[in-house]
């Protein structure tokens, strides 16, 4: 297939990217950054280079602009998209949330305009966000708190409306919400995983803001959630199983509490770091577990489980390697 990836440069697009690129596929890509540590690492590592230029394009493209002219889909023949370009940073999002709002709805409509034009499917890539504050189970309907609770809910807001949105298209469409998916590629920046790797390495102190539990899910497994409903949506269009369905991408084994999980990272550096508490923002409720993917057959066959012991040796050992090759 002729596969687009919008915010191909992000970590769960430029992993995508790869896997896609693996399994045959020509993939173009485009993001307001460009590629990022991970794609060109691949690209400089990647054995048959005439291979690599003729199926991975990668653009930088800002679908906020009027810049991006939607006849490229027709011109690059493109079979499916993965939606993943989105406004990013909590920080960002709550001192520019009427911003945030405007870039999300003219990135999403573009998209949709793209998808109504040419009849191409899309995979839409929402957020846990989208549930609030509130327990998720296989029942749970949207719950966002008003923008009056805190702008951060801003970001919440976009996804639901762009959910519908796609699903209110006439071409195919998958909604997929991604929860606390960590690995290989995720910058340390706000991220709780390579910042508390980043600290133990360095001895420093590892700070805990939250006295609330996450279950983290693998990026190599919500890939491979993702990969096989964009196969089905490429090929049977509408008649596809995963049409106008929604699915909450993450593990719900993997629970712990950060506190649990800075002692995990301390024990696998072997280091001497200590944990801290910040006294203002550690008393602030977390969002509770989610119950997730678990219980559906249809992607049992597909994918690999990765439990969290397994996921910080795969992203220590990789920190390990890059260091090593910087040296050289």
């Amino acid at each position: 297939m002729n596969i687009f990836i919008s915010g191909c440069g992000g970590f769960i697009g430029s992993n995508l990217a790869i896997k896609l690129f693996k399994e045959g596929h020509t993939i173009y890509g485009g993001d307001i950054k460009g590629p990022n540590k991970l794609l060109t690492d691949f690209r400089d590592t990647y054995e048959d280079r005439e291979d690599f230029l003729n199926r991975m394009n990668m653009y930088n493209m800002d679908f906020t602009s009027n810049n991006v002219k939607k006849e490229i889909f027709k011109k690059w023949n493109i079979d499916l998209i993965y939606h993943l370009a989105s406004p990013i940073g909590v920080k960002n999002i709550i001192e520019n949330s009427n911003k945030t709002l405007r870039d999300a709805n003219k990135i999403n409509t573009f998209f949709d305009e793209v998808c109504s034009e040419f009849n191409i499917p899309i995979i839409f890539s929402s957020s846990s966000e989208v549930f609030g504050s509130g327990e998720i189970d296989i029942n749970s309907i949207y719950s966002i708190k008003k923008y009056s609770d805190s702008p951060r809910w801003t970001y919440a807001a976009a996804k639901t409306h762009a959910e519908f949105l796609f699903q209110s298209g006439n071409y195919p469409s998958t909604v997929v919400r991604f929860f606390n998916v960590v690995g290989i590629g995720q910058t340390t920046k706000g991220m709780v995983i390579p910042t508390f790797m980043e600290q133990a390495k360095k001895g420093k102190a590892l700070t805990v803001l939250e006295n609330g539990i996450r279950s983290y899910c693998d990026i190599r497994e919500a890939i491979d959630y993702i990969v096989p409903i964009g196969m089905s949506l490429g090929k049977f269009k509408s008649e596809s199983k995963y049409n106008k369905k929604d699915y909450n991408i993450g593990n719900s084994k993997n629970i712990i509490s950060a506190e649990e999980l800075a002692k995990k990272i301390i024990k696998l550096y072997n280091s001497n770091s200590i944990i801290s508490r910040d006294s203002i923002k550690y008393n602030v409720d977390a969002l509770p577990v989610r119950k997730l993917l678990d219980y559906d057959a249809d992607f049992k066959d597909n994918v690999t489980v990765y439990d969290i012991d397994k996921i910080l040796q795969n992203l220590k050992d990789y920190n390990d390697r890059n260091n090593e090759n910087d040296k050289l």
